[in-house]
């Protein structure tokens, strides 16, 4: 078993196959995500470009705490798996993809929307 890598919260995993034997694009594996207790986390369709790999970006949100998770396909050679690892820090929001400021009669607020979907406000805020 691989490791893919250490990464935080709010950081994107690249997951990549490279089967053995070429697939047909029509062919969409279904990647699982295990915690060490081997809960499920996620599950996750990969994509192809071309016949040969196939390939996905799994988003730490909150659904993913510090620790170490395995990511597990069938395929027809067999079932495959990889790890990774969560460190602890990072926001699992993720990015700040929009940006809103107000000002209004409380004073200046901002809204947020993160790249997770999420939106955050703020009040007052300081530059």
């Amino acid at each position: 078993m691989t490791n893919i890598g250490r990464f935080r919260l709010g950081d994107r995993v690249p997951i990549e196959l490279v089967p053995s034997a070429p697939l047909s694009p029509l062919t969409v594996p279904l990647v699982n995500v295990v915690d060490q207790f081997s809960n499920p986390v996620a599950s996750l369709s990969l994509y192809s470009d071309d016949w040969i790999t196939f390939q996905g970006t799994l988003l730490l949100d909150q659904r993913f705490s510090p620790g170490t998770f395995t990511v597990s396909w069938s395929t027809p050679a067999g079932l495959l798996s990889e790890q990774f690892t969560v460190t602890p820090g990072g926001d699992a929001g993720s990015d700040v993809i929009a940006l809103y400021s107000h000002e209004g009669p409380g004073g200046r607020s901002i809204l947020a929307q993160l790249r997770s979907g999420m939106l955050v406000q703020g009040d007052r805020p300081h530059v």
